[in-house]
C-alpha cells in the first residue's frame, strides 16, 4: 500500500511519519499487547531512505510484520506492507538452507560427485553453494507450508486485523 502524506515539504513529512508511527505502535500495543509479543524496529531516526519494521507474534508459528518505507525523493508517499512473519521460517532457513549451501560449496570446490563437473575451485565452490542453496530454499518452502498449514487461517486473520488498524490510524493522523 502507498499512502499519500498531507505534507508539503520533507520536514513536515518526517513529523507526520513520526506521529503515525507513535499512533500505530500505541494502537497495536492496545490491540494485541496481552496475547501477542510486539517487537518494534530500532531505527527511529528518519533519513533520506528510511525503513521501519514492527513485528507482531504469538509463538513461533503465528506472526505478521508491518514494514514502513519512506524515501526523501518522493516525500509525500509512505509505503506500508503487511506480510506474514513467523519465527519458524527463520529457523528453517538457518537449519536447512545454510547447511545445504555449505555442503554444496564444499562438494563443488573439492570436485565431489554430483558437483564434480563444475569448473575451477572458487567458481565451483560458489556455484555448488548456489545450486544446493536453491534446493534448500525449495525444501524450506515446502516444509514451511506443511508445518504452518494449521496456522494459515490465524495468520491471515492477524494480517487483516493489523491492516485494518493501520488504515484506521493513518486516517486519523
Amino acid at each position: 500500500m502507498v499512502y499519500e502524506l498531507k505534507a508539503k515539504d520533507v520536514n513536515t513529512a518526517k513529523e507526520e511519519i513520526k506521529e503515525f508511527v507513535f499512533g500505530l505502535t500505541t494502537k497495536l500495543n492496545n490491540g494485541f499487547g496481552n496475547e501477542y509479543i510486539i517487537s518494534l524496529g530500532k531505527d527511529t531516526k528518519i533519513e533520506d531512505e528510511w525503513t521501519y519494521e514492527i513485528k507482531i507474534r504469538k509463538g513461533n508459528k503465528i506472526g505478521t510484520s508491518v514494514s514502513l518505507n519512506w524515501e526523501k525523493k518522493s516525500f509525500s508517499n509512505l509505503k506500508i506492507e503487511v506480510s506474514e512473519s513467523t519465527k519458524i521460517g527463520v529457523f528453517l532457513i538457518y537449519g536447512i538452507v545454510f547447511p545445504f549451501m555449505f555442503v554444496g560449496a564444499y562438494m563443488g570446490a573439492n570436485h565431489i560427485a554430483p558437483l564434480d563437473f563444475l569448473p575451477g575451485y572458487k567458481l565451483a565452490g560458489g556455484l555448488g553453494g548456489l545450486i544446493t542453496g536453491i534446493l534448500g530454499m525449495i525444501l524450506t518452502s515446502f516444509l514451511k507450508t506443511v508445518i504452518l498449514k494449521k496456522y494459515k487461517e490465524e495468520n491471515e486473520n492477524l494480517q487483516k486485523r493489523v491492516l485494518s488498524i493501520t488504515d484506521n490510524i493513518f486516517q486519523k493522523v
